[in-house]
């Protein structure tokens, strides 16, 4: 099918991303250039401090280790100084005194600091008001769309988000962009509003895996850098019978296969069984229940205020019985020997981010087949893979056992150059 071209706000930043300074001052200004030609149509940040932001990268060393990257912060980590709206501007509350972990370790890192990227409601699924960066019409995803578009559209480099369900993977497919989620508990939630405790995880946004890498190895020292590795062994998902799956999302997963198997990897269809889908099932159950315990008075208080997609999990939460509840905590217990055994045989798994391109607007998208690696805390990456017959990013993701985050970063970066070699994956 022929492919339409989409309003694509990347192509107008007028330079590569590659080309990206080193210098702090040269990459802020280059980014704050971007974001005044096309943040309106984008709407990607709730606040943005330029004035701070050039004091900040006099202030960076250019041989700190993020020296030249920009950072866009999902508003639902505290910054100091910053109001934590969480996707309801009209809350009235104190600016935050700190800042959350993660922004502090990018901080010290030599990241500049922006401003506060636009998230869901409490990172939930009512649509925030960012655009898809390549069609205004569509959705960048969800919950951390304002991340997500940001990077993409070239305003910042990486950007700070998070995972409940899809709030990662899924925006980066739609977006054109690496996203990672570390396995569960690797990387601190400290002063990040909760959603379900036992399932947040922080994500990372960048235009390319390098600085993915850069960016978690901030973030978490231990994380093993990149280096030469023998051929993987990749299971990739046998996807026969799924019928939610488009041909945009099966055209990308055979591209990254081919672009495995060039560099010399082992790829192989793989049955996931019925425990995944399972797991996906049962994280909802769990994320209903947890956020009511946290978040039920407060939400209960907004009202008529209250959108309607968490007006709904707040009925969902208030519906679940503590039994219930501690079923699906036992169930992923019990479960879960299973899905370490998927790993045995192979290194990675590659899988859909999302059925296919970005849907429209009303709606964040699909998490199905991202959700049920949340719930197990296995670490997850989003990698762009090419286009779909929209003219529309469509992403793949990898999975790693639990504790493999340097490992399943090294891949990426392997896919994405590989990928690139071959003219296969470049936006």
């Amino acid at each position: 099918m022929a492919s339409r071209k989409p309003s694509k706000y990347p192509a107008e930043q007028g330079d590569d991303v590659e080309e990206r300074s080193s210098d702090p001052v040269t990459a802020l200004e280059a980014a704050l250039a971007r974001t005044e030609a096309n943040e309106a149509r984008l709407q990607a940040w709730v606040a943005i401090d330029a004035r701070d932001a050039r004091e900040q990268a006099r202030r960076i060393s250019a041989e700190a280790p993020l020296a030249g990257l920009v950072l866009g912060v999902k508003d639902i980590f505290d910054v100091a100084g910053w109001f934590t709206r969480c996707g309801l501007p009209d809350q009235m509350q104190e600016p935050a005194a700190r800042d959350a972990f993660a922004v502090a370790r990018l901080r010290a890192a030599g990241a500049i600091v922006l401003g506060k990227t636009q998230t869901t409601a409490y990172a939930w699924l009512d649509p925030a008001p960012t655009a898809n960066p390549y069609d205004s019409t569509r959705t960048p995803g969800g919950s951390s769309a304002g991340s997500a578009a940001a990077v993409a559209a070239g305003h910042c480099h990486i950007a700070l988000g998070s995972q409940t369900a899809g709030s990662t993977l899924r925006p980066a497919s739609f977006c054109g962009i690496v996203g990672f989620k570390p396995t569960f508990g690797r990387i601190s939630t400290e002063g990040v509003t909760p959603l379900a405790p036992s399932l947040d995880h922080v994500g990372i946004f960048a235009q390319r895996a390098s600085d993915a890498i850069a960016a978690a190895r901030a973030l978490d020292s231990t994380i093993e850098p990149p280096t030469k590795v023998a051929p993987l062994r990749i299971g990739v998902a046998d996807l026969a019978g799924d019928d939610v799956v488009e041909p945009a999302s099966l055209d990308a997963l055979a591209r990254a296969t081919r672009a495995f198997r060039e560099t010399g990897c082992e790829v192989d269809a793989l049955h996931l069984p019925d425990d995944v889908a399972c797991g996906g099932d049962a994280l909802l159950t769990v994320a209903a229940y947890e956020s009511v315990q946290y978040h039920g008075r407060r939400w209960r208080a907004l009202g008529a205020a209250l959108p309607p997609h968490l007006a709904t999990l707040l009925v969902q939460g208030h519906a679940t019985p503590r039994e219930r509840y501690d079923a699906a905590l036992a169930e992923r217990e019990q479960r879960r020997p299973r899905i370490d055994a998927l790993f045995a045989g192979v290194d990675l798994l590659l899988t859909p981010c999302a059925p296919g391109e970005a849907p429209e607007r009303a709606t964040t998208g699909d998490s199905r087949y991202v959700r049920p690696w949340t719930f197990y805390g296995l670490p997850a990456i989003a990698v762009p893979c090419g286009r779909g017959p929209l003219g529309l990013p469509v992403g793949v993701q990898l999975v790693a056992p639990a504790g493999d985050d340097g490992a399943l970063l090294a891949a990426a970066l392997r896919l994405e150059t590989a990928l690139a070699q071959g003219g296969q994956g470049c936006l």
